[in-house]
């Protein structure tokens, strides 16, 4: 839950006086300034940031380092960083990050500023092992990865938490609102970025969960066809125009110039969403735009004509670093600066500590302090007095409790991948400016941070059942088959062929013989030049060989659709001599993985198929089964399920429901190796194969994270109550 902050008078109080002193100090102090006798050792930081915004962001490298020198002041031991400046956008920076991570002359890199390239600053950096601190990067993606690789050799730590967080705070916004139902998401189509895909994947989920009527994906790749979808909003009834927003989810800065000059080409004025009021405007009404914090960018300012709300990352109010930076530059809200102060603060702590304490490695420095952090540190930690208790403490051999200028420094105890209890500012940018509108917290008070990430978040939205299924007539159970199928092909598709080979090893185990199991995937993963254990396949990652002894009967760019048909009505022929044997006395269980597409269909090796292929596929097959128990994992999988006609017999679970995307949670290294829907499909059939369908709907809505599982055709099937997994899964049936 996220709660709006009010600052109290005599918080304020402290607050202003604290910013005084910090105006005279930090506008007079320069790193290196002043240092008494004592032994002073330097360390070499890279710092990645976009050159056209180095002006804006000096200010902040300088305070902290600033304030580190004079904190350090009298001590005989002091630690001083010099900072080299690398372009973030420049055309060679693979170049010069691998020359950073490599070069050994880095104690650390801070950055990148953006999501979009923190995947390679990340790799560059895990085979040297070179720390590093990204101040903003936020995508959920980003941050699931690395926390894989962080859980034994934490390497990579982020000073905010995730889009997740980010997509929850602008849902609660917009639900204090009179009238906004609906969310239009419009953003980048194609390969997104890792910080567009953040939101694409999970604004449909947190929608829903916040009782949304629906999230409307629009998608752009150009100024027309941007063009295009603002114009397609505009020419809606006008009920629809008044109780939607429009999410804007730029990729660059230049995304945000783009929709402005569009809007302006247009003579589309769009609304802003005021929260408790009813804005009455004439005819010509469009939606407010609402946009996360990569557009509130100091670039950006007296740039953009029309008015747009959004949040943006930004400091803990209440430990006066917001306020001190608006009395140095006049502005009410800027992204990331105190995420980026705490980067230089954080690093000059840990270097102290591992003086101090001779540890082997700076990680280990850096995570030993995180940890020293419980969310009780003093507010005002980040100043020159509070960075002088750290630094005496941790020369005194004590780490110390400390806090940021960003928040309480309390992160992920199992990864260290990322800060929790983010603050966000809700701005509103109007007359070239943003100004704050209130600050937002997902913790209950300012000291006190969830010690939860947000991608597990528990699901508060389910389906309810009620009596309503028809009674079927089954003939008694007498044969047992399974259709097993991973549609996606290559190396980044890892967790596809992995789940179907870990559902094919259930049925084994369940006492199907190979005949009875049409297993179809690509093959491809275990003499895949990239896999690290050649000729292994596994789910978890010291998990057993799924590969060995797998009879794989189908390769996935070998059938089409009309194969599938055929191998599931029974159909022999020279293409499919493996198919189901059934009639009404056989049970069918059909698997299928892969990705899957916003507009209903799924994707089938290089190719889709439609919802309604698949459900004329099921629907034809109807004489081959008794019940057809089908388990889709992909992304709107639901959208196959709503399609569906009343078939007798057939049931579907789907991982997500139409509007949304599944996600993947078991991770090695890099790669994912297991779909969280599956998982939990896995380990509650293992654990009881006689569990009913209810209460294994029930757990795998309440466990499968971020996304919404969902059950269609159940009216005719039988009770949920009474029928269990015991007919597909147990070997004693």
């Amino acid at each position: 839950m996220f709660i709006s902050r009010q600052i109290s008078a005599v918080s304020r109080q402290i607050v202003w006086l604290v910013v005084l002193l910090l105006t005279i100090g930090m506008t007079a102090c320069r790193p290196g300034s002043g240092m008494e006798e004592g032994v002073t050792t330097r360390y070499k930081v890279a710092l990645i940031m976009p050159q056209p915004q180095w002006e804006s962001e000096r200010a902040i490298v300088s305070g902290a380092l600033a304030s580190m020198d004079k904190a350090q002041r009298g001590m005989t031991q002091r630690v001083a960083l010099d900072v080299e400046w690398i372009d973030e956008e420049a055309a060679n920076l693979s170049d010069e990050v691998y020359r950073v991570a490599n070069s050994g002359d880095y104690a650390a890199i801070v950055g990148p500023k953006y999501s979009r390239h923190a995947r390679m600053v990340a790799t560059a950096s895990l085979d040297s092992r070179i720390p590093v601190l990204m101040p903003s990067v936020t995508s959920a993606d980003v941050q699931r990865i690395y926390a894989g690789s962080n859980k034994n050799k934490p390497n990579i730590f982020c000073m905010s938490e995730s889009d997740l967080a980010q997509t929850q705070a602008m849902l609660n916004i917009l639900r204090k609102q009179f009238l906004t139902s609906r969310i239009i998401l419009l953003s980048r189509g194609g390969n997104a970025d890792d910080y567009v895909s953040s939101f694409t994947a999970y604004m449909p989920y947190f929608a829903t969960e916040l009782r949304f009527k629906g999230v409307e994906e629009l998608t752009f790749s150009d100024k027309e066809s941007l063009r295009a979808a603002l114009l397609q909003i505009r020419d809606r009834e006008a009920w629809d125009i008044f109780s939607s927003t429009i999410f804007f989810i730029p990729s660059t800065i230049e995304d945000m110039l783009m929709i402005d000059a569009v809007l302006t080409e247009e003579g589309i004025t769009p609304g802003i969403n005021l929260v408790g009021e009813i804005q009455l405007v004439d005819a010509n009404i469009y939606p407010g735009i609402f946009c996360p914090d990569l557009a509130c960018n100091v670039l950006l300012e007296n740039n953009l004509t029309h008015e747009y709300e959004g949040i943006a990352l930004c400091g803990n109010p209440e430990s006066g670093f917001p306020a001190a930076r608006k009395a140095q530059t006049g502005k009410e809200i800027q992204s990331g600066y105190a995420q980026l102060y705490d980067c230089f603060t954080l690093l000059g702590l840990a270097l102290a500590h591992k003086e101090t304490a001779k540890l082997p490695t700076l990680r280990e420095a850096i995570v030993a302090v995180m940890d020293a952090c419980d969310g009780n540190g003093d507010e005002f930690a980040w100043t020159e007095d509070g960075l002088r208790y750290g630094f005496r403490s941790i020369r005194d051999g004590r780490i110390p409790v400390m806090a940021g200028a960003s928040g309480c420094w309390v992160f992920d105890r199992e990864t260290h991948i990322s800060q929790l209890g983010s603050w966000y500012g809700h701005w509103r940018y109007y007359d070239g400016q943003y100004h704050l509108v209130e600050y937002m917290t997902r913790s209950d008070h300012a000291r006190q941070a969830g010690m939860d990430q947000m991608w597990e978040w528990s699901t508060d939205v389910a389906l309810t059942f009620g009596d309503e299924t028809k009674h079927i007539p089954y003939e008694p159970l007498q044969d047992r088959y399974a259709v097993v199928m991973a549609t996606s092909t290559g190396w980044n598709n890892y967790r596809h062929q992995a789940d179907a080979l870990d559902i094919y090893r259930m049925l084994r185990n369940a006492g199907y013989d190979d005949a009875h199991i049409v297993l179809i995937t690509e093959d491809d993963l275990a003499d895949n030049p990239q896999n690290p254990h050649p000729g292994v396949v596994h789910v978890t990652p010291d998990g057993e060989n799924l590969h060995a002894n797998i009879v794989n009967d189908y390769r996935i760019s070998q059938l089409t659709p009309e194969d599938l048909a055929h191998i599931l009505s029974g159909t022999v022929t020279e293409r499919t001599p493996e198919v189901v044997h059934g009639g009404k006395s056989t049970n069918v269980l059909l698997f299928w993985s892969g990705h899957g597409a916003y507009n209903k269909m799924l994707n089938w090796g290089d190719t889709y198929i439609t919802s309604d292929e698949i459900n004329t596929i099921l629907t034809g097959a109807q004489p081959n089964f008794r019940k057809l128990f089908c388990v889709m994992e992909t992304c709107y999988s639901g959208s196959v399920g709503e399609n569906l006609p009343e078939i007798d017999g057939l049931l579907m679970l789907t991982a997500c429901a139409p509007g949304e995307k599944s996600h993947a949670d078991v991770i090695d290294g890099n790669i994912y190796l297991s779909n969280a829907f599956t998982r939990v499909f896995r380990e509650e059939v293992e654990k009881n194969a006689d569990i009913t369908i209810y209460n294994l709907y029930t757990s795998l809505a309440r466990h499968t994270t971020a996304s919404h599982t969902m059950m269609y055709n159940y009216t005719s099937y039988g009770s949920v109550y009474t029928n269990t997994m015991t007919e597909f899964f147990n070997p004693q049936y």
